[in-house]
């Protein structure tokens, strides 16, 4: 939640996460797949999330590539519902090089994610932050 005194945010609890992306691949899987790389999640008392899955694969869309992404959908009971796509530092299909044009807003930087290695050793982790807005009062 935002503080406009402080120009801080604070971690929304039990907010809701609808998640779901393409495969290595850059295939989707729907119901022959049984909606396989799609979920749900809710936020912890603190507001985070963590998510392990594959890194998605490109796919084509009107004859060139979209940039690799993950889509989200957000709800909280009191914040306006956000849906969005976090993409990766570097994809050469970022910006104007995205086949969905401007439509998809893939050069904005809070919408790019920077994969680092993951403490294991395996994998790539990542930090998001991602702000609702408060629902307006009726």
């Amino acid at each position: 939640m935002f503080n406009p005194s402080t120009q801080s945010c604070t971690g929304l609890r039990r907010a809701l996460l609808d998640i779901w992306q393409a495969d290595a691949n850059g295939q989707y899987h729907y119901e022959d797949d049984a909606f396989r790389l799609r979920g749900r999640l809710l936020t912890d008392d603190s507001g985070s999330f963590v998510l392990t899955t594959v890194v998605p694969g490109r796919y084509k869309l009107n004859g060139d590539y979209r940039p690799a992404h993950i889509h989200f959908m957000l709800r909280h009971p009191r914040h306006q519902p956000l849906t969005t796509q976090l993409y990766f530092k570097g994809d050469p299909f970022l910006g104007a090089h995205d086949s969905c044009g401007d439509e998809c807003d893939s050069n904005d930087p809070s919408r790019i994610v920077d994969l680092k290695k993951a403490e294991a050793g395996r994998g790539f982790a990542t930090d998001v932050k991602i702000i609702l807005r408060a629902q307006r009062a009726s």
